[in-house]
């Protein structure tokens, strides 16, 4: 943990100035896919794919507030993290009527992620530092999607919205 051993808890009610706190986070994601629809009878659109998935995320929190029994706090946090790994899925549609259509979408990754988080800390005028922490980890992400949609074409069948 990064509060030291004799860290205490604050009671709202010694802090009259409150809390201020902030977060902030930034996520890039990619996901590549190859796959191929089949049809299924004239209204049974399936396309099974595979491909791979990958994310880079930074995040950093900050918490600073004047206790009335301990004086000021301040503390500081960051995490980074990658994952990179197989994604396998499937994508359905079923057509209705003049374009509507009933989709279901679900995919599964399993992804090799590394994460790094460190922080800071100061009590009363005492400072308190935790050392980097790393952490490997293989993590599965599953994603599903069900819905309603509509599509049509236009320019005599050469362009879809």
């Amino acid at each position: 943990p990064i509060y030291p051993a004799n860290a205490h808890s604050f009671a709202f009610a010694d802090i009259p100035n409150g809390v201020k706190a902030s977060w902030k986070m930034e996520l890039d994601k990619i996901d590549l896919e190859l796959g191929r629809a089949f049809y299924l009878g004239t209204n049974l659109i399936a396309t099974p794919f595979v491909g791979a998935s990958g994310h880079w995320m930074d995040q950093s929190y900050a918490i600073s507030l004047t206790d009335t029994t301990n004086g000021a706090y301040s503390a500081t946090f960051k995490n980074d993290s990658w994952a990179i790994g197989p994604r396998f899925g499937l994508e359905t549609k079923w057509i209705f009527y003049e374009g509507f259509r009933l989709f279901g979408y679900g995919a599964f990754s399993l992804m090799f992620s590394e994460n790094d988080m460190s922080g800071n800390s100061t009590e009363a005028d005492t400072a308190y530092t935790a050392a980097k922490v790393e952490k490997d980890i293989l993590r599965d992400v599953e994603e599903l999607q069900i819905g309603l949609g509509w599509g049509s074409y236009f320019k005599i069948g050469r362009a879809h919205v």
